[in-house]
């Protein structure tokens, strides 16, 4: 048992250099644990990278457009970063408490899903509901009071009383340190990454051919301001996070992923590293140009330039993604 003074059963310092800009909750919380065990998350990004749209006409522009993230996010930080990912979801308060005394068994950590909604700490509080994650580092047993590290949004040892949890369904992610070698080297990794883009899906497109349908969908204004109005707080219109996601995607992959390649193979080269990070600052124009003729200046006109830049990009990151597939040869 803790007291609410402390000392917390867990030390986990915050990451002193850490700007998470580009970061969502699930990373920020990864890269401050990576700094406390001493690896190196940089070869996840790659999974994030992607993009996928497919038109539904009966729900908004941002439900149908999504970050086409990857499901290789574990594989990859087993071989590269040795920290291991188990998600699941405690069917009540008293076992997600048990799962978190089972992650201490085994000297890891276990994060826990909320609503940044429901979190006194978190500037969605009561405002708007958005994801957050956060890793649990105390529990005590006579005052009903989790203590919380959320990384994404301060460097404070959060406290939530347990009666603020869901009552059954709540997601956790138990995370430990993986004890095994890289079965898979860092440039095939990627390469399978960019195949995984290219790759043609049921109707025949990859992830670029979804680039231009999201493009060709733009003229809609009334489908993107309806999408606008009826969100409870503009932090929580769908559509601008998802490209907000998409745009941090690109700059990772700049930052993180390309630089780390180029350690072991110099076919990632600055040249691929600058327009990976020009593409992030392209996205987030195309985001901010949504935003202005949609919401401020309804312009067509406006509108059909970005949805042609939103082409070209298109273009660009397909040939990026076949010389990552072709790295190797």
């Amino acid at each position: 048992m803790i007291n609410d003074t402390g000392p917390y059963i867990l030390k986990i310092e915050p990451h002193p250099h850490l700007v998470n800009d580009y970061f969502n909750c699930f990373q920020t919380m990864l890269e401050t644990i990576a700094f406390n065990w001493a690896t190196d998350v940089s070869m996840m990004y790659a999974d994030f990278y992607g993009f996928y749209y497919r038109n539904h006409p009966q729900e908004s522009v941002g439900a149908s457009l999504s970050p086409g993230w990857g499901s290789n996010v574990q594989y990859l930080l087993r071989n590269f970063s040795e920290i291991d990912l188990q998600w699941g979801y405690a069917e009540s308060r008293d076992q997600l408490l048990e799962r978190f005394r089972e992650s201490m068994e085994i000297t890891g950590l276990l994060a826990l899903n909320m609503d940044g909604y429901d979190l006194p700490w978190h500037p969605a509080y009561r405002l708007y509901h958005i994801n957050a994650w956060m890793l649990i580092l105390g529990y005590n047993s006579e005052t009903q009071i989790i203590v919380c590290l959320d990384p994404h949004t301060n460097n404070d040892l959060n406290q939530l009383e347990i009666e603020q949890l869901p009552d059954s369904s709540i997601r956790y992610c138990l995370i430990s340190r993986f004890a095994g070698c890289s079965q898979i080297s860092p440039e095939q990794s990627m390469a399978n990454q960019a195949e995984r883009l290219l790759g043609r899906d049921e109707e025949g497109k990859n992830s670029f051919d979804r680039m231009i349908d999201f493009a060709n969908s733009l003229h809609d204004f009334d489908r993107i301001y309806q999408e606008i109005a009826s969100a409870t707080h503009f932090n929580n219109v769908k559509l601008f996070i998802q490209l907000k996601e998409i745009q941090n995607a690109r700059m990772n992959m700049g930052v993180h992923v390309l630089p780390y390649l180029a350690k072991f193979n110099d076919g990632y080269n600055t040249s691929s590293i600058d327009k990976m990070k020009q593409m992030a600052v392209d996205w987030e124009k195309i985001r901010m140009s949504i935003m202005k003729y949609s919401l401020y200046s309804k312009s067509e006109k406006g509108m059909a330039k970005v949805a042609e830049r939103i082409r070209e990009i298109a273009a660009q990151e397909a040939q990026l993604c076949e010389d990552f597939a072709r790295v190797n040869e």
